[in-house]
Parts: C-alpha cells; sequence; structure tokens
C-alpha cells in the first residue's frame, strides 16, 4: 500500500462472511474495525442462535457510534459482503456504486 496514492488499507478492506460464518466474522470484524481506523477493540463472540443479518445489524449499529456505517454489497451469493465506510459518506458511495452498476446498502439483501 502507498499511503502517497491514496492506497490506505481501510478503503480497501472488504469483509465477507458465510450466511452462517460466525466464527469467520467473529475473527475478521475487528480486523476490518482496526483498519477502518476505529481505535477502540471490536468484541463479538457468538453465544445466541441469532441470523447473520442481525450480526450485521449489531455490528453497523456498534460502527454508527464511532462515526462509521458497514454497507453490504449484492454479491448475488449466500454470503454477506460489505466494507466499513466514513457515515457522512454513506449517500455518496451509494451513488458512486450505482454509477458502477453494484447495489449497496446499510440493510441486507
Amino acid at each position: 500500500l502507498d499511503r502517497t496514492r491514496g492506497q490506505k488499507l481501510q478503503y480497501l478492506a472488504m469483509l465477507s462472511v458465510d450466511w452462517r460464518g460466525f466464527d469467520g466474522f467473529e475473527y475478521m470484524s475487528p480486523i476490518a474495525v482496526k483498519a477502518s481506523g476505529i481505535t477502540e477493540a471490536f468484541a463479538y463472540r457468538h453465544s445466541d442462535n441469532l441470523p447473520m443479518t442481525e450480526v450485521l445489524r449489531r455490528f453497523d449499529a456498534w460502527l454508527a457510534e464511532h462515526g462509521r456505517r458497514y454497507l453490504q454489497v449484492a454479491s448475488g451469493s449466500d454470503s454477506y459482503e460489505g466494507f466499513i465506510v466514513d457515515a457522512d459518506k454513506v449517500q455518496e458511495i451509494t451513488r458512486l456504486a450505482e454509477g458502477a452498476g453494484l447495489r449497496v446498502s446499510l440493510e441486507g439483501f
């Protein structure tokens, strides 16, 4: 990565988990949070029978408390792909994604 060219990890990190990939989410979500620039650690432990959609909703709510949001990408698969963005950039990124033929949303697909 070359920071002088705008290639920062927080702009390139994407989180992808299977619809039942709770162990993957537990491992990868703190890495994605750190890459987004949030210094507070995100701790997740799969302890109840929540569906992945609810886990991601709660993750987004936690991120919102830190000025970030989790945008999901419609990939057409049974996995959930998304990335963390600054909360004030959600509309702009959504518009840019639509222009590129991608569907992104704060809600799952």
